[in-house]
């Protein structure tokens, strides 16, 4: 997707939104110096071409229960692809999110569990996959930073606006 499908004021709704994506269209609107239908017809634009792609709550899970985080590489043999196997593991609970990366270990997952147990069925689980050989765990000790998404996101496109 190249930038030049979209211009300044576009770029200008994805910063705000990233900053706030409960913004009411008419401040929005305001703040930029648009009609609320113009703000209205570029998020929908934005949404149908697949660059905001949606507009959801930040649940800390911690405060669910879920205190158990690691990231699990996954060594896959020559049976099954990377892909094949990322599809299995996608249907896991507890997987947060699946990752085809370089190296010796294809696949890196993400998951989150209330306990030490449940990471370790998380874990059996994901080794009875056909196709998975290895894995190795790493263990989360302590987030040091977070929330940084929605700040890089919309630092990347404030630099697109220079």
């Amino acid at each position: 997707m190249s930038v030049r499908y979209i211009d300044e004021i576009d770029l200008r709704i994805l910063s705000k939104l990233t900053q706030d994506s409960r913004i009411p269209f008419s401040r929005l609107a305001r703040e930029l110096g648009v009609s609320e239908s113009t703000v209205y017809l570029r998020i929908k634009r934005l949404r149908e071409l697949g660059i905001l792609k949606n507009f959801s709550a930040v649940v800390d899970l911690s405060k669910l229960g879920y205190e158990v985080e690691a990231f699990i590489k996954i060594k896959v043999g020559n049976q099954r692809s990377p892909l094949e196997v990322a599809e299995t593991l996608e249907k896991i609970g507890g997987i947060m999110e699946v990752y085809e990366v370089s190296g010796d270990f294809p696949i890196l997952v993400r998951v989150l569990a209330r306990d030490n147990n449940e990471l370790s069925s998380i874990i059996d689980t994901i080794m009875k996959v056909k196709g998975v050989t290895d894995v190795d765990v790493l263990y989360v000790i302590r987030k040091i930073a977070t929330g940084m998404y929605a700040r890089r996101v919309s630092l990347m496109v404030e630099k697109l606006l220079r």
